[in-house]
């Protein structure tokens, strides 16, 4: 038979790995599993991953193999936050018909083809993430704090501070960290950090772009905060990560 592997890497992007006919050997960080047809596999960005299957000949649609991103409504990644990294797929083998039809669209069914498909899987995959994973659809944030999370989305390398922001809110400090945590899960700073960091990653897929002088675009004091915030949030350095959504 004919064996296939993605070796150990970490993508720009999420990977969702659903098996139609195979069983596939898949590594995400630390955790492993075989995912047979009726399961599927959340691979999110940043983190280490690698998949393999053996045996037969492959077919046109052994597995699908999709790379995605999901994010909520604030720009946090959905994927990250999901409890665990292998999920019983909703309804199958009823999403069956429809995952072929999808695939085969993408394969041969030309630009708009290839559109349709899209919105089809961008819809069938927000449900099986959503309900595999037990995750409530985020409710609007509260509008005290929605021109503050948009003002951090619009400027990552802003630097506001936690007293600008409440002013802004028209509430307090604390009360301010409180809505927060209620809208995003993490504190203002944290989210703050994350944006940066999110639009860093997009940043260093430019090959042109140094490392150091994507540090000094978003306003990190020094290259040192700059990779220790990145660690912080992605787990690896940016030269680490970049080196592994390319591939290399």
């Amino acid at each position: 038979g004919s064996d296939w592997e993605m070796r150990p890497r970490v993508m720009a992007n999420g990977i969702l790995y659903i098996p139609i006919d195979r069983v596939v050997e898949v590594t995400v960080g630390d955790a492993q599993a075989r995912i047979a047809p009726g399961r599927l596999a959340v691979m999110p960005a940043g983190i280490t991953q690698a998949a393999r299957y053996a045996g037969r000949p492959p077919r046109r649609f052994d597995l699908l193999c999709l790379h995605l991103t999901c994010d909520d409504a604030h720009g946090l990644d959905l994927l990250r936050r999901l409890p665990c990294r292998f999920f019983d797929v909703p309804g199958w083998p009823g999403s069956l018909p429809q995952l072929r039809r999808l695939a085969e669209l993408l394969h041969a069914g030309g630009a708009d083809g290839v559109a349709m498909a899209g919105i089809g899987l961008r819809g069938l995959l927000a449900d099986l993430v959503i309900e595999a994973g037990g995750l409530a659809v985020q409710a609007e944030p509260d509008p005290r704090i929605a021109s503050c999370l948009a003002r951090i989305s619009a400027d990552p390398a802003g630097r506001l501070s936690i007293g600008e922001l409440a002013c802004e809110a028209g509430v307090s400090p604390r009360r301010l960290r409180d809505l927060f945590r209620s809208a995003t899960g993490v504190a203002p700073k944290d989210f703050q950090i994350r944006t940066r960091i999110a639009e860093a990653t997009r940043l260093l897929t430019d090959p042109t772009q140094r490392v150091k002088d994507v540090a000094q675009r978003l306003g990190f004091s020094s290259d040192h905060e700059f990779h220790a915030c990145f660690r912080r949030v992605l787990g690896l350095t940016p030269t680490a990560w970049r080196h592994g959504s390319s591939g290399a």
